[in-house]
């Protein structure tokens, strides 16, 4: 009799050396299983390994084992953060489940797209559920459309782009297909051909997600940031034309200019500044200077920080209509 080297209560064995070797082989098992998965194991990897039903709940009540989802459990101690939930719901969804939607999303780090809940999407059978969980069905759930991000199983970029033009508005889905191309986390090419592969399943979004496609193989520049994308959605709100997205202008001595949105006909520049490249003096300085070029050259530019783009939106909006307008009165 003994508890195996967890410890917790007595759970009833065989006594005997070899008895104990069997119970302590038993818990090295499931430590090297669950190691392998962020501490996580289900109720069927364990009975594989031959752990009885008996004994996962005597590990539960000694407090070795916690429950996370039903069928789900992880070790005493596992680091509960985003993957943890993540491969958890994946893992109480079945076999071949991935995660999907929003969550696909934010493993791979695409702009503007928050999670609040674990999404997963299953192949060909009912979408699970369970407390913290979002589930999705879908018909084709193919291996072109799965891959690995660590252990964590996830649809592919193009895979959750489709996914997500389901639920995004149509400028949001444009920045998020932007961070996928300019990243390089799936091709025009990859996503074209998911589209043609799945034409006949009726996806909403999907003829939303073609068109932008389409229009960035007719030459429209991918924005490069969330914020450039908050910059473009200002202008569309206030009514303003398109501009040209990631406009290069040639200085005179040599060098470019390269602005996030510019009306190139009226001379106009706009540039959206994070914190990231532009709030360093050096930084300051050097835009003062390329600015102070294309001056010399009769352009106007603006320059909009994260606070200015988040916060003021009519100003900014106020100040690029009386610019137009002056332009066009010129």
């Amino acid at each position: 009799m003994g508890p195996g080297v967890f410890g917790g209560p007595e759970i009833r064995r065989p006594t005997g050396l070899g008895s104990w070797l069997s119970g302590f082989l038993l818990d090295v098992k499931v430590v090297r299983l669950a190691g392998r998965r962020r501490s996580l194991v289900t109720r069927k990897q364990l009975g594989a390994v031959g752990c009885p039903l008996a004994l996962i709940e005597a590990w539960l009540d000694a407090g070795v084992l916690f429950r996370v989802h039903h069928g789900v459990y992880a070790l005493a101690g596992a680091r509960v953060d985003f993957d943890f939930k993540v491969l958890a719901g994946v893992l109480a969804a079945g076999e071949g489940a991935v995660a999907s939607h929003r969550t696909a999303a934010a493993l791979f780090g695409l702009r503007r797209v928050t999670c609040d809940s674990v999404e997963v999407t299953v192949p060909g059978r009912r979408a699970p559920k369970g407390k913290g969980l979002v589930g999705h069905r879908s018909g084709r759930l193919e291996g072109p459309d799965r891959t690995m991000i660590g252990v964590v199983p996830v649809t592919t970029p193009a895979r959750t782009l489709l996914d997500l033009a389901a639920i995004l508005n149509r400028a949001r889905l444009g920045g998020v297909l932007d961070d996928v191309i300019i990243r390089k986390l799936a091709s025009l090419g990859a996503v074209e051909r998911l589209l043609a592969r799945t034409e006949n399943e009726r996806r909403a979004g999907a003829r939303m997600l073609e068109e932008l496609v389409d229009e960035r193989r007719r030459g429209k520049k991918p924005t490069e940031t969330g914020l450039e994308d908050e910059l473009l959605e200002i202008f569309r709100a206030y009514g303003l034309p398109e501009p040209v997205r990631q406009f290069v202008l040639p200085l005179p001595g040599g060098g470019t200019a390269r602005f996030d949105a510019a009306y190139p006909e009226l001379l106009l520049g706009f540039e959206a500044d994070g914190d990231r490249w532009h709030k360093g003096v050096l930084d300051r300085m050097r835009d003062e200077a390329r600015d102070e070029q294309c001056g010399l050259i009769g352009w106007t530019v603006r320059r909009y920080g994260t606070e200015d783009i988040r916060e003021r939106p009519a100003g900014i909006a106020s100040e690029v209509i009386r610019l137009h307008g002056q332009a066009l009165a010129a």
